[in-house]
């Protein structure tokens, strides 16, 4: 059989977002992972094979984490000298030959946070096919639409520029910083250096990424729904081809979460799922957890807590429990309120399951804020502030969403526009 790559970003999330289309393209294709061996079990755990690369991207400011990897002595002497030789590119480039001399791929799908592996692929053969997928909304920055680290929403013309403008000094900040630590170019210069000597700028963007290079004239593929993106006719040129479930994940412990569920149910207690994803060293959840678990008293529900640090909260066993690990589908199949990070597979599994959500957002920097904003604008819940909500805020918000039968209208009617959304269709459209 042919083979396909997939080159995911070094996040759990993007990872998973991949494996529903992975499992798809198994039928017809020899689909390989690759990437930092971190996810090496957590790949083959799930059938695939994985291709471990001793390499990173370029262009994203990792010489600092190789060299701490490396242990090397002078790191920062170190990464300066990388990036006056463009080392980072080099050592990709050397590795992703030998990969595809290895695999001898046909497509290759490249997580568009690591963008640059495009430029590293087309220089070693340029009739290779590759497509780029967006796991979560585009970073692309566009006037007077919101960034997607954006709190604002359509219409707030003010926030909206405000937030923009507020992206951009950050984009130019980060360059300064980096140039002055290193005394070296920084990862957009980089960047604009490899395009200047390989000849290629017919892949650069017209428009600056958030975060990375932004590239154009190769397909490109957005894993959410048009119908949740803030859409815009400047971004016709992406493909929205939808969240894709692996139907070949099987949950663990599903009998005892359900035998959980069903006895609170009988009591006529609501669900309340709370999960915050991978929880960022500087967030501490203690003190939303002791709100919560006082309002589950209050409220009569039942709250299942899905986290693996929870600081100085305790369960109760009662009104609340907390594990390390849920399975997310079987629980959101039966609860009432989904409080969640706004993680974008988060937000389709919810979305799926037709469960309102409850948004606080923890990594302000990447696109949880965004997914927020995309919730409230489509009625499909409420936000609230981790750091900032009262008890009294919280309440209410658990209050409305217990009470009000339009958020689960809402999503009903959204679910109805997304049928057409389907993993064939996609699949036809990257073989």
């Amino acid at each position: 059989m042919p083979s396909i790559l997939l080159l995911p970003f070094h996040g759990i999330g993007h990872f998973n977002g991949l494996f529903g289309i992975a499992r798809a393209l198994q039928q017809t294709h020899e689909v390989t992972f690759s990437g930092v061996g971190f996810f090496l079990n957590h790949v083959t755990s799930q059938g695939f094979p994985y291709r471990v690369l001793s390499t990173v991207p370029f262009g994203l400011g990792l010489e600092s984490w190789v060299h701490e990897i490396r242990k090397s002595k002078r790191p920062r002497w170190k990464n300066s000298a990388d990036r006056w030789k463009d080392q980072l590119y080099h050592d990709r480039r050397a590795e992703l030959t030998r990969v595809l001399n290895e695999i001898k791929p046909v497509h290759v799908l490249v997580d568009a946070a690591q963008a640059t592996d495009v430029i590293v692929l087309k220089s070693i053969d340029p009739g290779l096919r590759v497509s780029v997928v967006h796991v979560a909304p585009p970073y692309l920055l566009l006037p007077g639409l919101p960034p997607a680290n954006s709190l604002a929403l359509p219409g707030n013309e003010k926030l909206i520029n405000e937030d923009h403008i507020k992206a951009l000094r950050g984009i130019w900040d980060k360059r300064w910083r980096q140039r002055f630590k290193y005394l070296a170019p920084d990862d957009r210069w980089i960047v604009e250096r490899r395009l200047r000597r390989n000849h290629m700028f017919n892949l650069k963007s017209d428009y600056r990424s958030l975060f990375t290079f932004a590239v154009k004239n190769v397909d490109q593929y957005v894993l959410t729904y048009r119908e949740f993106d803030f859409y815009d006719d400047r971004l016709s040129d992406l493909k929205y081809v939808g969240p894709h479930i692996d139907p070949g994940t099987v949950e663990k412990n599903k009998e005892e979460f359900i035998a959980l569920i069903d006895r609170q149910l009988s009591k006529g207690r609501k669900i309340v799922y709370c999960s915050f994803g991978t929880v960022p060293p500087d967030r501490d959840i203690s003190r939303f957890l002791t709100m919560l678990g006082e309002l589950a008293t209050e409220l009569n529900c039942f709250v299942i807590v899905s986290a693996k640090h929870t600081g100085s909260f305790e369960a109760d066993g009662e009104n609340t429990v907390v594990y390390d690990w849920v399975p997310q589908w079987t629980v959101l199949s039966k609860c009432d309120m989904f409080i969640t990070h706004g993680g974008i597979n988060s937000v389709h599994d919810a979305i799926r399951y037709g469960v309102p959500m409850l948004v606080y957002p923890l990594a302000l920097n990447y696109d949880q804020n965004g997914n927020s904003a995309r919730v409230v604008h489509r009625g499909l819940g409420l936000r609230g502030h981790l750091k900032h909500d009262t008890i009294q805020e919280l309440r209410k918000k658990m209050v409305d969403i217990f009470n009000d039968i339009k958020f689960r209208k809402n999503l009903e009617a959204f679910q109805k526009n997304i049928s057409g959304y389907t993993t064939g269709s996609f699949v036809k459209m990257i073989t």
